[in-house]
């Protein structure tokens, strides 16, 4: 009875996320997915674990609390000191969070299927309410997103397309999963993973196309891995490295050509980030950052140099709040789960590979307020907590 409650719970925690998001619903939506956070949190008091299996977590506690309490008494942090200390808190509540969610399913498909029902169903709503603004020319919005001429963007009453596209990224994934795993409703499932690409297509947003097929490219390549014999393999590698030490060539004999083009292809962010790292070298910040600030502060009006701040990804973010230390134990952190991840789990490997791209164009790396960080996080430290039915599989296509 106690983990049908704590499913129900963490339904609602996926359904108020996926409704901070909208403009309609974005005060009630953020306060009862915290509200539900803090209700998921609950269900580790008096419950045994192994604290052990979760040091990739709780990492995140040096750069994300302990450092920044120690600049702040050192005076090393001057801004917004009360919202630092509350981000830092909710670090505290969000890495909890991962670990009840994580002990509570122990059933990969039951924590895909409660995901993608927490998603689904808001989705459908809002689907509903701003029907008129989806296009049905699915030929004509590829055209418009390899053009880079995102003009008509579908927000579905979002803050933003990107968002959107983050969220429908999320349920594709685990329509994804029942398609590859699940041998019931493969209709149902085909039709649902058109559907939200469909949807994608709409939105316009190029993280949450590229991620995924990124994560599909890496999928295969794993699969292929493990067909080839020793010799194929070296093969493979070597043409890898070539064709890596060609690329990198012309890369360098072009440096101008191609920076101007990433540039115009990220909708100028690389020179605007490269402006936030100037600046941050400049005022002898590039070390620490300015403090562990949420987006919300980190932008407001209250931050003084908030204007000389373009962060448009997780590493940019990153540096620019905890800095190149901080960064340094970010990316620790990301090992440890990556390593974590057993050698046959070669579709939890492709969604790390999904989460990170991710996080190249949006900040989604271990951010207490992000569905997609709640996600990946939750769904690549379950990935560890074997049920009695896959403890006992040697291979299979489980652990694919």
């Amino acid at each position: 009875m106690k983990q049908k409650i704590y499913k129900f719970i963490y339904l609602l925690l996926i359904i108020s996320s996926v409704l901070s998001y909208s403009d309609s619903f974005a005060t009630i939506g953020t306060f009862l997915k915290f509200a539900f956070m803090a209700l998921m949190v609950t269900y580790l008091f008096n419950k045994k674990f192994n604290i052990r299996k979760y040091y990739s977590l709780l990492i995140l506690l040096i750069p994300f609390l302990f450092i920044p309490f120690i600049l702040i008494l050192f005076g090393r942090y001057r801004y917004l000191l009360t919202e630092q200390f509350i981000n830092s808190l909710s670090y505290i509540v969000m890495i909890l969070a991962v670990i009840a969610c994580t002990e509570l399913f122990e059933d990969k498909k039951q924590l895909f299927g409660f995901t993608h029902l927490g998603i689904l169903i808001p989705l459908i709503s809002i689907l509903l309410m701003h029907i008129q603004d989806i296009s049905f020319n699915a030929g004509q919005l590829f055209i418009n997103i390899i053009s880079n001429e995102r003009v008509d963007r579908t927000y579905l009453g979002f803050s933003n397309p990107n968002m959107l596209g983050l969220v429908l990224m999320i349920a594709l994934l685990c329509s994804i999963y029942f398609l590859l795993f699940v041998k019931r409703y493969k209709m149902r499932n085909a039709f649902l993973t058109l559907f939200y690409i469909f949807l994608l297509l709409n939105t316009g947003s190029r993280t949450s196309i590229v991620a995924p097929l990124v994560a599909a490219i890496v999928y295969c390549y794993f699969l292929l891995l493990k067909k080839m014999n020793s010799y194929t393999r070296i093969i493979f590698y070597c043409s890898m490295f070539a064709a890596g030490i060609i690329i990198l060539f012309i890369t360098l004999n072009n440096v101008s050509f191609s920076l101007s083009y990433l540039d115009q292809l990220t909708s100028g962010r690389i020179l605007r980030q490269l402006s936030t790292i100037n600046f941050l070298s400049n005022t002898n910040r590039l070390s620490f950052g300015l403090g562990n600030l949420n987006s919300g502060a980190l932008y407001s009006g209250q931050l003084p140099i908030s204007n000389a701040l373009n962060t448009d990804n997780s590493p940019i973010f990153l540096i620019t709040t905890i800095g190149l230390v901080g960064l340094f134990f970010v990316i620790l952190s990301l090992m440890l789960i990556y390593l974590n991840i057993p050698s046959k789990a070669i579709f939890y490997k492709s969604l790390f590979f999904c989460w990170f791209v991710t996080s190249l164009f949006e900040h989604t790396l271990f951010v207490p307020s992000s569905l997609a960080s709640l996600f990946f996080l939750v769904i690549l430290q379950n990935i560890n907590i074997a049920d009695t039915k896959e403890k006992n599989l040697t291979s299979g296509r489980m652990y694919l």
